[in-house]
């Protein structure tokens, strides 16, 4: 089968009086602009948008704001298991080797009747960590020690 080509004559009637046609349609309509096209017939939407935000705060910032207070706060065993440390006879000890006391820091908090530990460490090089965790349920803080690079953290049974 050959091809022949056909020569396409222009009809000088029609020829000025080409329809307006929009972005959005034929060839140079880009997804783009059908897009933009789409959001353009939808102004109600930024209304629903705002109103959905408005509710959506009003509603779920204490949710939010517990979460952010909880957030990244280790239970006894994760950090125990993070740092290789041990629990025994009512005490907490976490091998530390390699930093020195001058760059350990501890602080403590309530949070929903439970005790929460922080520990930020910042090393010889000025690389600094920071986790908090929980203690065991019913137990509070009592002492911190420093011995041979450990932390011990001491703990009272509450009843």
């Amino acid at each position: 089968m050959e091809w022949q080509p056909i020569t396409i004559q222009i009809d000088k009637e029609k020829a000025n009086k080409a329809p307006d046609k929009r972005f959005t349609e034929g060839l140079s309509a880009s997804p783009e602009l059908l897009h933009q096209n789409f959001l353009s017939d939808l102004g109600h939407l930024q209304e629903i948008h705002d109103i959905h935000q408005t509710t959506m705060e009003n509603q779920f910032a204490p949710v939010e704001a517990n979460f952010d207070r909880i957030a990244g706060v280790l239970s006894t065993a994760s950090m125990l298991d993070k740092f290789d440390g041990e629990y025994n006879d009512e005490q907490l000890s976490f091998p530390l080797h390699g930093c020195e006391l001058s760059g350990v820091k501890l602080s403590a908090a309530e949070l929903d009747e439970n005790s929460i530990v922080k520990l930020s460490i910042t090393g010889r090089d000025g690389d600094e960590f920071e986790q908090a965790f929980s203690l065991p349920n019913g137990s509070r803080l009592a002492t911190a020690t420093w011995a041979g690079g450990e932390l011990h953290l001491s703990l009272n049974r509450l009843s």
